[in-house]
This record gives C-alpha cells, structure tokens and sequence, in this order.
C-alpha cells in the first residue's frame, strides 16, 4: 500500500487519484480505518466504485436536484437551477470517503462535494453496494466502525428526524398502505398514530424480543426485560440508564470480539454469531435510550431486522441471505406496528357490556403472562359479552403476531 499514507484513524493517497468514469475526473479518496490498517472490503468497495461508468451519472441527477430543491425552499436562496440535467455543473466533488464497511457484507461508500447551493455544509451522497441510497448535508463524524454509525443514522430511516438534516416530506400514509405496507419505516410515518410513550417503548420491546441474541445473551435480555418494565412502570429511570449503559457496554464488547474473530477466522459461523450480537446490541442500547422515544424508533427497527438476518445466515453466510432474512423481518415488524398501535384510520370506543368479569380475566390473564396465544381466546369472550365489532374479533383471531400493548388488550384494560 505503498500510494498511501496514514494520518491518526485515516489513510490518504499520495499519488494522483485514479480517474473515476462516474465523476468525470480524479477525485481525492480517504479511508477511515479506526487506527488499524486498510481492509480488503475498503478496497474493494473503492474499487467497485471508482469502475461504476459514466453513463450510470444521470441517475444522480434527480436526488441531487430534489435537494436543491429542499434547500432552497428551506432558506430562500440560492443559484437558479432549471432542472435535474443543469445540477451537476453545480457541484464541486471535493472527497471520495471509504468508510468502515459494516458486517452485513454490504460495500459503503460516500462521495462528498460542495454544491453552489449549499455552501455552509456541503452535500453528501450514500452509495451501497454502487447503489445511491441517501443524498444530504455532509455529516463529518466517522468515529469508530461504520457499522456504529449507521447504528446511529440507519441508512434505510434517513428521512426520519434527525436534528441538523434536512428532510423530504413523505407522502400521507393512506389507509391502504397502512393494511397491506410490509416496510414499518413507512408506517411509523403515518401522521394519525396518537400514541402514548409507553406504546412505543412496548413496540421496541416486542421487536427485540424477536432477535435471538437478546434472547440468548443474559445481559441483553434483562435489559430488554428493564425496558418492558420501565414501560409499564416497574422500574425506574435510573434503572433505565442503567441498562442503558449496560447494552452500550454490550455492544463494544460485542464489536471487538467480532473483529478479532473475523482477523482469525474471517466470516466463520462464529463470527457471524458476533456480529449479530453486536447489531443486536445496538438494538437494545437505542430501545433503552432515556427521554422519547418515538423519534428514535426506527433505529431499532434497522439493527434489530439487520441483528435477525444475520443471526438466520449462520455459518452459511450470504451477503443475499442476510438481506433476505432482515427484510423478511421488517414485515414482521410492520405486522407489529398494526397489532400495537391498531388502525389510525379507524378508531374503536369499547362498550362498558363488552368488559365481563370473563373478558377481563383473560385479558390480565394475556398480558400478565405475555400468553398472546389466547387472543383468540378474548374473541370468543368478547362475543358472549356483545361485541360485535369486526375490526376488534378480526383482530383477535387473525394470524398475528401479537404482543404486550396489542391494541385489543389495551382497550380492554384501558392501557394508554
């Protein structure tokens, strides 16, 4: 590696930066590597970006002229740009950045640049795999793996809030999407959902219980076993940030250990087992996180789907395979959001004759022993008391899943 030079945790190339067909010309590259040496997955991703061709360059258009667009909306100024094919002459692509890649096996590049539109904080644009994903401000913090920083700002929630980033205003989620949608990024969007903290703390709860490493791992499980309690006010705030930091702690420990697993044995079923420990990690640190939550949800949505896809790929790890597993984890998490916070749409007042002594009882009876096989059970019960309300019988004998603060229960027990 004789063209590069290190300075602290980054490596700069000292001879000219070859030219790259998708710019035009040689932009400077840097790789972060922590302190430790460059990685043959940095190279390789640098490699595989710097052969995408040119022709693939007005794919980059639009996303860069929707956030000129945003930006000068936002502040009022700016140069006038006629349309998506005048964008491109107004950025100056100063940096190539190689991040840490993370262990999902996907390739992470970023292409930083300074457009005539936004001089105060520059323009960033996300490629996974050659694939642009996320366009906005330069963000400048690479401290650590990179697989922590998308722990804090999962590519897939870049339109969630985030202080400091612009924002593209998403489409109204309407009440078809919300029946059928399989991706709960999108649902959580939904502007209708009037839910208490306790409801999305609960929602994150039955998320990671789903993830086999916060399960399996004592220490993660009894902080996930805190942050149900904390929801229903059995454990305190300080025994929140107590697990808080116990998960954080986790997640390093988890981290260094697949690192090194990963120097020995490269992806070894092992190492992948670590992996999906120390994404899971990260889970449970953000789903402990003090103060709200629903802002920060759909971090634990991204690393608890991400911690189930490589817990499923096992020894036989494929970068697909994992892909697969998580996306097949999100329409379970999507089916959640519809079991924990019900139809937004479609609001159900229960009866004061639906609440017989046999209804309750088997209400406490679910949610004091999470026994959410029964619900179908509560139908039957429900019925013999009067109701008669399809969206709540519907729901009850549907195929789930279901959870602690299902909807059906809650407005049986009047939860909030």
């Amino acid at each position: 590696m004789s063209q590069w030079v290190r300075t602290n945790e980054w490596f700069f190339r000292l001879d000219e930066s070859p030219t790259c067909p998708l710019l035009g010309g040689p932009v400077p590259v840097e790789i972060h590597t922590g302190g430790d040496d460059i990685r043959p997955d940095q190279l390789e991703a640098l490699a595989r970006f710097q052969a995408i061709p040119a022709d693939r360059r007005p794919s980059l258009f639009g996303p860069l002229f929707a956030d000129y667009r945003t930006v000068r909306s936002a502040i009022g100024e700016g140069p006038q740009i006629g349309g998506p094919g005048e964008v491109w002459s107004f950025v100056r692509w100063y940096t190539v950045l190689v991040p840490r890649q993370g262990p999902t096996g996907h390739r992470f590049v970023f292409l930083q640049g300074d457009p005539a539109w936004e001089v105060e904080h520059g323009v960033e644009l996300l490629f996974r795999d050659e694939q642009l994903v996320h366009v906005g401000r330069v963000e400048g913090d690479y401290g650590g793996r990179f697989w922590e920083r998308l722990g804090h700002k999962p590519v897939e929630s870049a339109d969630a809030p985030h202080q400091g980033r612009r924002q593209a205003v998403a489409e109204p989620v309407a009440v078809a999407e919300w029946l059928e949608c399989a991706n709960p990024t999108r649902l959580m969007q939904c502007e209708r959902i009037a839910a208490t903290e306790r409801k999305f703390r609960l929602f994150a709860v039955a998320c990671c219980r789903r993830v086999p490493a916060l399960n399996s791992d004592a220490t993660l499980a009894a902080v996930v076993e805190t942050i149900e309690r904390f929801a229903d006010r059995l454990a305190t705030e300080e025994e929140l940030r107590d697990a808080h930091l116990r998960a954080d702690s986790a997640y390093d420990a988890a981290g260094e250990t697949a690192d090194e697993c990963e120097a020995a044995e490269g992806l070894s079923e092992n190492t992948v087992r670590w992996q999906a420990i120390h994404c899971a990690a990260r889970a449970a640190y953000w789903a402990s996180l003090p103060g709200e939550l629903r802002s920060e949800i759909n971090y634990v949505l991204s690393l608890a789907a991400d911690a189930v896809g490589l817990a499923l790929a096992g020894r036989d790890y494929v970068h697909d395979q994992v892909e697969m597993g998580s996306a097949g984890e999100r329409a379970v998490q999507a089916d959640l959001v519809r079991d924990i916070f019900g139809n937004p749409f479609c609001l159900v007042t229960v009866e004061p004759r639906w609440l017989s002594s046999d209804v309750l009882g088997l209400a406490r009876g679910i949610y004091e022993d999470g026994a959410f096989e029964r619900v179908p059970l509560l139908a039957d019960a429900l019925m013999d008391a009067g109701c008669a309300d399809e969206q709540v019988l519907g729901h009850c004998r549907g195929s789930g899943p279901h959870a602690r603060g299902c909807w059906v229960v809650d407005l049986v027990l009047g939860k909030e």
